[in-house]
């Protein structure tokens, strides 16, 4: 960050000038930090998490099919993952919205909703990790 520097008129008080310098200067450097990310701090790199998404698509259900999401925690803690299933015409279906699993332990979602016809919806799964690869397997599939 500049600051620009400008002269000061000799019949100003320096006193005055000064104590609006020290104000104008805290006013850019609280500016500045509201811009700051955590990460960025490095005071909270421990808590640092991502966000995975991945989409299933190509679900569905209907009058006599369903789908179902397979989640599995392969980690030795506990994961919630969000959960969230979209219909065909974006509507949102009330699965979800986070799943809590045990280590090694896994879940079957079936997703269902009255329907007349065969009706075709998606998946979003979000998985918070500190790691880089997924430590919850997502498996989708109609039945």
């Amino acid at each position: 960050m500049k600051f620009a520097i400008m002269e000061i008129p000799q019949m100003l008080d320096r006193s005055v000038f000064t104590a609006s310098k020290v104000v104008f200067a805290l006013a850019l450097w609280s500016a500045g930090l509201s811009g700051q990310t955590l990460q960025n701090t490095g005071a909270t790199a421990a808590v640092e998490a991502r966000a995975l998404v991945r989409l299933i698509p190509a679900l569905g259900y209907g009058q006599n099919s369903w789908s179902i999401l397979r989640l599995a925690n392969r980690s030795a803690s506990v994961k919630t993952v969000g959960v969230e299933v979209f219909r065909q015409n974006g509507e949102r279906l009330p699965i979800g919205p986070e799943v809590r699993l045990n280590p090694n332990d896994s879940i079957d979602l079936r997703i269902e909703a009255p329907a007349n016809n065969e009706e075709t919806c998606w998946a979003a799964i979000t998985e918070y990790s500190n790691t880089t690869s997924p430590e919850v397997s997502v498996r989708g599939f109609v039945e």
